[in-house]
């Protein structure tokens, strides 16, 4: 038997799952999922564009909410060369990569420069915190994340036949 992927509806998602999102973050409306994938892992990533920084340089504005980068946090440019987050400016592409703590939040531990393109696929991976599937939603990150009739939600199986089902 083969390896494959089979798609699944937002009922199937469960707190806890360990997802990797694709897709846009829409300013006031949250991100948009374009493509859903199970994956094993622990490290919480966001993956968006710099909205803005406070004004003494520790915390990114990403996704409509603030994130405190440590001060002994190494930041790295788009050629893999380190850098300062002063540095940084709204629009950029930056990717934050780290834990989750108990309470819900995210402990950054690296920060690096993305390319940044005319359009950017944005990207969250860390544990589901909630799912509302009447609301076509779930979080992740603490951020809201949508999923409508486009969102593609793929798992790895072991057959050789494809199950098709959306939300």
């Amino acid at each position: 038997m083969g390896h494959g992927k089979f798609f699944l509806s937002i009922n199937q998602i469960k707190p806890g799952d360990y997802l990797k999102i694709s897709g846009k973050y829409r300013p006031g409306q949250g991100f948009l999922a374009v493509e859903v994938e199970y994956e094993s892992g622990s490290e919480w990533v966001l993956e968006s564009l710099v909205q803005a920084l406070d004004a003494d340089g520790s915390r990114l504005r990403l996704c409509d909410r603030w994130w405190s980068v440590p001060w002994d946090c190494p930041l790295k440019d788009e050629t893999g060369v380190a850098a300062n987050l002063s540095e940084v400016r709204p629009g950029q592409l930056i990717k934050l990569k780290g834990n989750g703590v108990p309470d819900g939040s995210f402990k950054i531990a690296k920060v690096r420069l993305k390319e940044t393109m005319e359009f950017n696929v944005e990207m969250l991976k860390g544990h589901v915190q909630e799912v509302i599937p009447q609301q076509g939603q779930l979080r992740l990150l603490g951020i809201p994340v949508v999923l409508d009739a486009r969102t593609v939600i793929l798992k790895d199986r072991t057959s050789d036949s494809l199950q098709t089902e959306r939300i």
